[in-house]
Parts: C-alpha cells; sequence; structure tokens
C-alpha cells in the first residue's frame, strides 16, 4: 500500500475542508431560496386572510346596515299598525252610534212617509167633500 506523504494528506484535508465550505454554501444557498419561498408562501396566506378578514368586515358591516334598516322599517310599521289601530278603534266606537242613528232615521222616515199618505188620503176625502158640497150648493 502506498504511503501517504504529509503534502497529500495535507491537499486531502484541504480539499475535504473546501468540499465542507462548498457544501455548506450550497445547502445555505437553497435553505435561503426555501425560506425565500416558505416566506412568500405565508406572505400570500397573510394577504389572502387579510384580504377575506376586510371583506368580512365590510360584509359585516353591509349586513349592520341592513339590519339598521330593517330595524328602522318596522318601527315605522309597527308606528303605523298602531295608529291604523286607534283609528279602527275609533270607528268601532263610531259605527254603532251611526248605524242606531240611522235605524231611527230610517224610522222617522217610514213613520213620515205614512203620515203623507195619511195626509194626502185625507186631503184627497177633504176635497171630495169639498167637491161634494159645492155640487150640492150649485144644484
Amino acid at each position: 500500500m502506498p504511503e501517504f506523504t504529509a503534502l497529500q494528506l495535507a491537499l486531502l484535508a484541504s480539499l475535504f475542508v473546501i468540499g465542507i465550505g462548498v457544501g455548506w454554501l450550497l445547502r445555505s444557498d437553497r435553505s435561503a431560496r426555501e425560506k425565500i419561498a416558505v416566506n412568500a408562501g405565508w406572505q400570500e396566506q397573510l394577504e389572502i386572510c387579510r384580504a377575506e378578514s376586510e371583506r368580512l368586515r365590510e360584509t359585516l358591516a353591509a349586513g349592520e346596515e341592513r339590519a339598521a334598516d330593517t330595524a328602522r322599517t318596522l318601527a315605522m310599521q309597527d308606528e303605523r299598525i298602531a295608529r291604523l289601530r286607534r283609528q279602527l278603534a275609533r270607528w268601532h266606537a263610531r259605527v254603532p252610534p251611526l248605524i242606531a242613528s240611522y235605524r231611527e232615521r230610517e224610522r222617522a222616515l217610514y213613520e213620515l212617509e205614512a203620515e203623507l199618505e195619511r195626509a194626502t188620503r185625507r186631503l184627497a176625502e177633504l176635497e171630495a167633500a169639498q167637491a161634494t158640497c159645492e155640487a150640492d150648493r150649485n144644484g
């Protein structure tokens, strides 16, 4: 077996150290690229999350605005319903007296019609009696 000289061992040791250094640099470069890629991925995910968060905030704000509009509309409708109920209650209070008044006037109308009919008959009787009296006087 050949003997290794100190120069060969030194050369072999320096090549070994250079190989380790080159390997270390390549690994460091690859690690840096991977770190950049991972950071880019995380940055992209972060931007997606931020955009989604902003969209959700806008959706929430729009939903709250719609809820407020709906609440205002419901309050207005409740107020209108209450006002219409009060009007209906007033009409319910007014209708029975109006019906009673209508029936009383209708009854009075029938009585007046009957009285008119009696007065017309009586007038016809009196005119006939007058005509008879005048005929007796003249003839």
